[in-house]
């Protein structure tokens, strides 16, 4: 009987660590992934292009003319009102996301890759925590730039999905956690 339990405790360790790895990686590419906005317009023969992320914008205008220059630069500079402290709010909740992800990370290779750990359950458990804090945090700074920082007429663009992602498989490799600490101790008694 025992080996059954130690196979399918293995087996969800497994999956909540490459949930919480792909987690990680979706939340340090809509970091540092200018395109959280994204707009596009055209008005005859011009055309134009603009990105905006957490540290970069660029408009680009096609064709290029001396009237028109492509721009990038920090976001922050061009923010008005609170729109500022806005950008720096999203970008400090998901450097926690990211912060929190990496704790998880180590807490479930522990877990899963070293013998003394898989039985001591407050391991388990911060894995478990930090999975749903940093779904917690990659939630909250979508939310703020959605409502605060993005544009009317802009649209959402690959790193707002990614960010949906990341909050969605970190909720997901805390409830492999979960699930497995609930088999050990089954098994246990």
């Amino acid at each position: 009987m025992k080996q059954p339990i130690l196979f399918s405790t293995n087996l969800l360790g497994y999956a909540a660590l490459g949930t919480f790895g792909f987690a990680f990686i979706c939340t340090c590419l809509a970091l540092g992934l200018p395109y959280w906005q994204y707009y596009d317009i055209t008005l005859g023969d011009q055309q134009t292009i603009s990105n905006h992320g957490l540290w970069r914008y660029c408009i680009d205008y096609i064709p290029d003319t001396t009237a028109l220059i492509d721009v990038c630069g920090d976001p922050v500079d061009i923010a008005t009102g609170s729109g500022a402290t806005d950008i720096r709010a999203t970008r400090a909740f998901v450097i926690i996301s990211v912060i929190l992800e990496i704790a998880g990370i180590l807490c479930t290779v522990l877990v899963v890759f070293v013998v003394k750990f898989k039985k001591n359950y407050p391991f388990h458990y911060a894995a478990a925590v930090c999975g749903v804090a940093s779904g917690f945090f990659s939630m909250l700074g979508l939310a703020v730039y959605v409502a605060r920082v993005r544009n009317d007429d802009y649209d959402l663009h690959a790193a707002s999905a990614l960010q949906i992602l990341s909050w969605l498989t970190s909720w997901t490799s805390s409830g492999f956690i979960v699930y497995m600490m609930i088999i050990k101790k089954q098994s246990d008694e």
